[in-house]
């Protein structure tokens, strides 16, 4: 089977779920800027 998790695939798991949400939000106030 499969082994658990490790502590390093966690912190990169966490870091490419920041940085997804990060980029959306940039991506976000780009657009909002761009249309006023």
């Amino acid at each position: 089977m499969s082994a658990p998790c490790t502590e390093v695939e966690m912190r990169i798991m966490y870091v490419v779920y920041l940085a997804a949400i990060g980029l959306g939000l940039i991506f976000t106030l780009v657009i909002a800027l761009r249309h006023e």
